[in-house]
């Protein structure tokens, strides 16, 4: 709701349409979380662990910079 509201439409086209990237980002975080994050939580590696902890974040801040500069 925030990407939302803070979108910056200037016309009314990007008004009827700013909900879609934040909708799908929020698809892709929702997807993310429900699948990988019961695997971190079971992983007995801590390595392995870390490793999928960093890739998570790592998509999660490329979703962000994507809808900030694209």
């Amino acid at each position: 709701m925030t990407a939302v509201v803070f979108s910056g439409a200037s016309n009314a086209i990007e008004a009827r349409t700013s909900w879609i990237t934040p909708f799908t980002a929020g698809g892709f975080l929702h997807i993310a979380l429900v699948t990988v994050l019961p695997d971190l939580l079971r992983e007995t590696d801590r390595a392995q662990s870390l490793r999928h902890l960093a890739a998570l974040l790592t998509g999660i801040a490329l979703m962000a910079a994507m809808s900030r500069y694209c």
